[in-house]
């Protein structure tokens, strides 16, 4: 019953595909230790991303203040631009404006070094799923729930949350921003995450206009 339901977490079209965050507040940079496709460090702040082969390949910039993560196929200026979007992330400080610009299909990673705070965005329809734990000062992320499912189980914090098993097997899908445990949640749709290791803060964005003409 389990395997069944963690095989419906699984998306078959991306399932060789990885992409899995970690922030920790109160961390010492020099405890890094394997290779990863991205660490962005302070003396006591680490954000580590590891990409494997997610395609598009993501985008990447880090100074001496923060860096910022692009994944997927943002829209800026009519056109797929990951570097563009980055660089007017960084330029606009992420208001609420700006981000209604942004079309396509996308998840920004934002780490602020100087407040030591993380931020999370995601695109209006979600086309990147995000699925994460906040707790003790540490925000672990993943786009594939079963891979944030192992690593709770490796960290011996995962708790199951029994009905949302039975949700699963009678809608064969989880209503909401609930998950499987009792300690992670789902990004819902545009909106943004801010993380500073004590406090989460969850902001939409955008709203769907269901208004008839």
């Amino acid at each position: 019953c389990l395997d069944m339901i963690m095989n419906q977490c699984n998306y078959s079209d991306i399932e060789l595909q990885k992409l899995i965050i970690r922030w920790t507040a109160n961390e010492k940079a020099e405890n890094i230790q394997r290779e990863l496709d991205f660490v962005c460090k302070t003396p006591y702040s680490v954000l580590r991303i590891e990409s494997g082969n997610f395609k598009p390949k993501p985008y990447y910039y880090e100074n001496k203040d923060e860096g910022i993560c692009v994944f997927g196929n943002p829209i800026i200026n009519e056109r797929i631009d990951g570097k563009g979007t980055a660089q007017s992330y960084l330029a606009k400080e992420a208001n609420k404006t700006f981000l209604q610009s942004l079309n396509g299909e996308f998840l920004i990673v934002h780490f602020d070094k100087c407040k030591n705070v993380i931020t999370v965005v995601n695109d209006r329809f979600t086309s990147i799923p995000f699925y994460y734990y906040c707790r003790n000062g540490a925000l672990i992320g993943s786009f594939a729930y079963n891979d944030l499912w192992l690593i709770l189980q490796q960290m011996e914090v995962l708790e199951v949350l029994n009905e949302s098993f039975f949700e699963m097997l009678w809608l064969r899908r989880l209503l909401g921003t609930k998950t499987l445990d009792k300690h992670s949640s789902f990004l819902p749709a545009a909106h943004y995450l801010v993380y500073d290791g004590n406090t989460v803060l969850l902001n939409p964005y955008w709203c769907p206009d269901y208004t008839k003409d």
